[in-house]
């Protein structure tokens, strides 16, 4: 599972590198696209004929090689992202991650297969720390200061998370807590609060066995 994601990831970065070598190459004959993969293919193919007039015949058969390997990367990743859904299905602990609001097929699959059982750490707030989603203590003299995250750890899922809780703090009515947090912190601050819980609650539902509760709330210890 962790193999697809990677190859992915590989042909997701390609693909980026060629929208982006694409736009070098009309940019130096005064082809300006706007920023994003859609947009800028979208404007390149509505203006294709005015385009092609202002370029060279050379740079018109360099755009439709680019445009070709862009359309066969497509496929490379739009295969992966089949062949992850197909093994979702057959993942208890990924359909049960998938539940969860914050958390989509990606990183369901991709947190189900680097928790295992969860037995490798203690506990939710330990599985946080070790993808870097804790503040990091540095301190001498005795005095210890607590700065920003330490972004230590696993990278892939850490940016599947902070995706995921972006996309909650940013509902037109997101849940009262997130409310309540967004009063009271900085709007990035309170993503990667999120993303902290989100990687808690990924961990209690893999090491327990348990289904995803809207309305669970923790019992006070005795």
């Amino acid at each position: 599972m962790l193999s697809l994601h990677r190859m992915r990831t590989h042909w997701v970065s390609v693909r980026t590198a060629t929208v982006n070598a694409l736009r070098g190459l009309l940019y130096e004959f005064g082809v300006t696209l706007p920023r994003g993969r859609h947009s800028g293919l979208r404007q390149l193919a509505q203006q294709r004929a005015e385009i092609n007039d202002a370029v060279p015949a050379v740079m018109v058969r360099l755009v439709d090689d680019q445009l070709l390997a862009l359309a066969d990367i497509e496929r490379h990743v739009q295969a992966m992202e089949e062949e992850i859904s197909l093994m979702l299905k057959s993942q208890e602990s990924a359909r049960r991650l998938r539940d969860t609001p914050g958390i989509g097929v990606l990183g369901a699959t991709a947190l189900a297969a680097t928790l295992g059982d969860g037995t490798s750490w203690r506990n939710g707030r330990e599985f946080a720390c070790c993808l870097g989603l804790a503040p990091g203590h540095r301190g001498t003299g005795g005095k210890v200061r607590i700065g920003s995250i330490s972004k230590r750890g696993n990278a892939y899922l850490r940016t599947l998370l902070i995706n995921g809780a972006r996309a909650l703090a940013s509902r037109e009515h997101p849940a009262p807590w997130i409310v309540a947090l967004l009063g009271r912190r900085p709007f990035n601050v309170v993503v990667v609060a999120i993303a902290h819980k989100l990687a808690r609650i990924a961990w209690a539902l893999v090491a327990h066995g348990r289904a995803y509760e809207a309305s669970w709330k923790a019992s006070a210890p005795r």
